[in-house]
């Protein structure tokens, strides 16, 4: 298992990648989302991974602060001291953090020459008790310090050796006959003189990776590679708004109804972090239980109101659950705490179309257009709502802008 746990939004995951190599060149184990294996549950890997390291490193973002799994990790680090957080983006700390000092890694290029992130080494150092490799710092791919430590017997036994034949042993060499003859025989007469045939004892090669090397990077950064080329989500994220067109019992997020278990588990013995209880609720909301995940995701809210994600999810559960004047409520919340996010329109579209208010879905579905111009099913939602409110000219419009964007 390694030392340290990168904890970060996927958006920031270049910014992540860099950390974890200077962490790596240091000569800590650390692991990030890039390390998940295929054929393994990815909920079950992240937490086993969390448990087990001896520091929790979280990334804070605009991105990182809407996301639910973020702000679940940076508490599980925070509730048993493991916790160093990290700013590099310029945001204000979220509820819960802001007692503890974050090192400030806003203007940081990846170089271990920076005042902020040698106070950031030191931090994770003090945890893990020891420092970084100076050589680490002096030179841009020093050698793992693993590696070292490990070539040390072999060393000592180099040095032993040498010290030997330096006392006058002398080294026994065959000849190519195969029988032994002395490391320096007599020279005959009248000929060249000539190196004696058994060379001095050579050291002892140290084996350590190729200094020159860097560590795997991932080629695409918005995919999480693993060991094999093809790409493998580790935390997939797809809107809340595109919930409604899953069939039943078929997660967003790798979960179902049985996989909800261990998550109860979880929350039974940590009611207190309001991250589980949403992610508790996100997996009932998943298996189609939407009793089950407003209740669970309410206690999230209490916990902290402040998180746009656990009020959009809870108001896309009462619209499925017949409630939809209720969900837009909530999504009217939600929208209020950031309302640059054009996933929380485009569930709240989905509700107003939902209830028969298609003006107020065009509405949204324009608004989430013009904040993600990219977003194919922003437009998909717009060319739909257009439709419904009788506009077919403009939705012809919206539909071929949906289908470029596929």
């Amino acid at each position: 298992m390694a030392d340290i746990f990168i904890s970060y939004a996927r958006e920031d995951r270049r910014r992540a990648g860099a950390l974890v190599e200077v962490l790596t060149r240091h000569g800590w184990s650390v692991w990030w989302d890039k390390d998940l294996r295929h054929g393994r549950d990815f909920g079950e890997s992240i937490q086993e991974q969390l448990n087990a390291a001896r520091c929790v490193v979280v990334l804070w973002s605009a991105s990182s602060l809407r996301s639910a799994h973020v702000l679940e990790e940076a508490e599980e680090g925070r509730a048993n001291g493991r916790l160093v957080p990290a700013l590099i983006e310029a945001v204000p700390l979220p509820l819960g953090f802001r007692r503890l000092q974050a090192a400030d890694l806003t203007d940081w290029t990846g170089t271990a020459e920076h005042e902020e992130f040698t106070q950031f080494e030191r931090s994770i150092a003090a945890l893990l008790g020891d420092a970084p490799s100076a050589a680490a710092v002096e030179r841009p791919m020093p050698r793992p310090e693993t590696g070292n430590r490990r070539m040390a017997p072999i060393a000592a036994a180099a040095a032993l050796i040498i010290a030997i034949a330096g006392g006058g042993i002398y080294l026994l060499s065959g000849d190519s006959a195969g029988n032994a003859v002395p490391s320096n025989p007599p020279k005959p007469v009248g000929t060249t003189p000539e190196r004696p045939t058994t060379p001095a004892p050579k050291p002892v090669p140290e084996v350590v990776s190729d200094p020159s090397a860097s560590p795997p990077r991932a080629t695409d950064p918005t995919t999480r590679p693993s060991v094999s080329s093809t790409p493998v989500p580790s935390k997939p994220k797809t809107p809340a708004s595109e919930v409604s067109n899953q069939p039943p019992g078929n997660p967003l997020t790798g979960r179902n109804e049985s996989g909800c278990q261990s998550l109860e588990d979880s929350v039974r013995a940590r009611p207190e972090v309001h991250a589980a209880q949403f992610k508790l609720g996100r997996c009932y909301y998943d298996a189609s239980r939407f009793d089950e995940a407003i209740a669970a995701i309410s206690r999230a809210v209490d916990l902290n109101s402040r998180v746009p994600e656990y009020l959009q999810v809870r108001g896309l559960a009462k619209w499925k659950n017949g409630l939809g004047r209720q969900g837009l409520s909530d999504l009217d919340s939600a929208v209020s705490l950031d309302v640059m996010n054009a996933t929380l329109y485009k569930s709240r579209g989905e509700i107003h179309a939902g209830v028969g208010d298609y003006q107020r879905a065009v509405d949204d579905f324009r608004k989430a257009t013009e904040l993600a111009p990219q977003d194919s099913g922003a437009w998909f939602g717009l060319a739909d709502a257009l439709t419904r409110n009788g506009d077919r000219e403009a939705a012809e419009v919206a539909m071929r802008q949906a289908k470029s964007r596929q």
